[in-house]
């Protein structure tokens, strides 16, 4: 829904008036329940979609309170919806210190850097709303706001930002177990909950260097398999091999995509090391990651597009590495016009090869799942998912701002061959499939003859993994 406001912003649509009208009358129900519970799954009737779901989750009081924000502030109906808006604020207040709840993966327990990036987003908006409606909660929620950010130094371990504190592994995920034991906590959550941090008072943002550290941390991993599980062998996604890919057919900056951590091995249906048995697979990247990185940089240009200078230390200079530039320093507006330009060109040339990584992976239908393959691109796990989609919304929205300010820096690469086009999750049949290779092939020596890998449950007869687009 917060997406959905973003949407608002730019098209007024009036099916967007529709669905938070239908939305306020869920939310009435259902808070009902979860500001006790921390419940965040609800089937349409408003009944606990699974009593056995991990739970609690505090970051949807805080998503609910931002969506409901900013579109009622858009669409000047504060007053029809400040009753719902309150309810969730006065619920972050309430349940914030809590340490034993889920991030957004719903695999570990914790206190998530994500989840109180979003609580001190929405109560120092709400804070600012109240204070208009002359609420007396708005000293409460401008006090608990700071304390909040207050906070968020002791996930700054001195080369990233951890997304988790005393993270515990709840479930089976030996993925999720990984990460516990290595204590690296590398994860996208980070850069999700600095893009929606609107905030530029708290000590970490999107030009903080510790940001951008962590966001360098992100390519790092994934580019470069610079934070391996343990036995990197056990991990059949080890090498990333589809972001050996830099360059588009047409010649263009292909960035590398992105997946939730580096330890990570959720590909939809397994969760232990070397990936899936029946089926030889193991985490993807996700459209949601590959996008928020994209979304990072592009609100970065805004960002110093106001504060009028950029600094380059030792925590930020590999990001900025990345990015093109190679120095130390500050860039001012003002004494360096020329460089400060050229960094925001800078910015946009990569936040557009992100976007343009995850283009390269999704159909001319638009459809989008939730993972793509780590090494075929082929789009995997779970078919449509919506926060696919609103990841492309929010970049996009945040893109367009971006250009207000700067245009892509030009340059050209050695164009690469793109990956086979094949089909979705669920659109060919396995009748249809005409064998591409041989006993024994692997997913790389399928991919590299330009066919198409889906591996199949045992138990199905004699279907192809391997075949022609």
């Amino acid at each position: 829904m917060l997406a959905l406001a973003t949407s608002y912003l730019d098209n007024r649509s009036t099916d967007t008036e529709q669905a938070f009208a239908k939305f306020y009358s869920f939310t009435k129900l259902v808070q009902q329940d979860d500001q006790k519970e921390g419940w965040t799954r609800f089937q349409l009737d408003t009944a606990k979609h699974d009593p056995n779901w991990m739970s609690p989750q505090f970051d949807g009081f805080a998503f609910r309170a931002l969506a409901f924000i900013e579109y009622a502030l858009a669409s000047n109906k504060l007053d029809q919806f400040y009753d719902v808006i309150k309810t969730d604020l006065d619920g972050i207040v309430k349940q914030w210190q809590r340490n034993d709840g889920f991030e957004p993966w719903e695999e570990l327990q914790g206190k998530h850097f994500m989840t109180l990036k979003v609580m001190s987003e929405a109560l120092f908006k709400g804070a600012d709303l109240a204070s208009k409606r002359n609420d007396n909660a708005a000293s409460t929620y401008l006090s608990t706001a700071k304390t909040i950010a207050s906070a968020f130094p002791q996930f700054w371990n001195g080369k990233w930002i951890r997304s988790t504190l005393n993270g515990k592994n709840s479930g089976n995920n030996e993925g999720a177990g990984a990460k516990t034991s290595l204590q690296n906590y590398i994860d996208i959550s980070v850069i999700l909950g600095l893009n929606y941090n609107q905030n530029t008072t708290d000590a970490f943002q999107v030009t903080s260097p510790q940001a951008q550290a962590t966001f360098w941390a992100l390519v790092d991993s994934f580019k470069n398999n610079a934070h391996p599980v343990p036995d990197p062998s056990k991990r059949l996604s080890g090498n990333w091999g589809l972001n050996k890919l830099t360059c588009s057919p047409d010649g263009l900056l292909l960035n590398p995509a992105i997946g939730r951590y580096p330890e990570d091995i959720y590909d939809g249906t397994g969760y232990e090391y070397p990936g899936n048995p029946d089926n030889h697979v193991s985490a993807g990247f996700w459209f949601l990651a590959t996008n928020a990185m994209a979304e990072f940089l592009y609100k970065s240009v805004v960002q110093y597009q106001a504060l009028g200078s950029i600094t380059i230390n030792q925590d930020n200079l590999a990001f900025w590495k990345f990015v093109g530039l190679s120095k130390t320093g500050v860039l001012s507006r003002k004494d360096n016009p020329s460089d400060f330009q050229q960094a925001l060109n800078f910015l946009v040339k990569q936040g557009d090869g992100f976007l343009r990584r995850t283009r390269q992976h999704v159909p001319q239908s638009g459809l989008m799942a939730e993972q793509f393959h780590f090494y075929s691109g082929q789009q995997m796990s779970t078919a449509d998912l919506t926060w696919s989609y609103a990841s492309v919304v929010t970049a996009g929205h945040a893109r367009n701002q971006a250009l207000a300010f700067a245009q892509p820096a030009s340059g050209s690469c050695q164009a690469q061959k793109a990956k086979p086009s094949c089909p979705i999750p669920g659109q060919i049949k396995d009748s249809s499939k005409r064998d591409c290779g041989f006993a024994g092939i692997t997913v790389e020596q399928c991919v590299d003859k330009g066919c198409c890998w889906t591996p199949i449950l045992r138990g199905k007869g004699n279907v192809p993994w391997c075949y022609y687009p």
